[in-house]
């Protein structure tokens, strides 16, 4: 019987909990803001001009709690997809991990990542 080589249960829930910290973070704040406002297309083009201040949108009460803390672990960390891509291509066996992080990458760094990240920076 041969055995075959599995990453541990702790490094699978801990890529899953840092992709959806990152994603509620990134796009639980813009879901938030486009809710408050009506503004539909700020989806595709988030700005202050048509978003206004993050801050001002973000629920209250324990949802506070739930998106704005990944908000503030986005700003800070912003870089966290080039880590986890990074630290991916390491392990050959986490092919699944390692697009769902390129895919992140490459969300981060393209302009639309970018100007998502100026709005929460202000």
């Amino acid at each position: 019987m041969t055995r075959v080589d599995q990453a541990p249960a702790w490094r699978t829930w801990l890529h899953g909990v840092l992709v959806a910290v990152y994603l509620v973070g990134q796009f639980g704040s813009l879901l938030c803001a486009v809710l408050a406002t009506g503004d539909w297309g700020a989806l595709f083009d988030p700005g202050l001009d048509r978003l206004g201040d993050p801050k001002d949108s973000l629920p209250s009460g324990p949802m506070l709690w739930v998106v704005g803390l990944p908000a503030a672990f986005v700003i800070y960390v912003w870089f966290l997809p080039l880590i986890g891509f990074v630290l991916a291509l390491f392990r050959p066996r986490s092919r699944r991990w390692m697009l769902v992080w390129a895919l992140l990458t490459l969300l981060i760094f393209s302009p639309y990542g970018s100007a998502l990240h100026r709005w929460l920076i202000d």
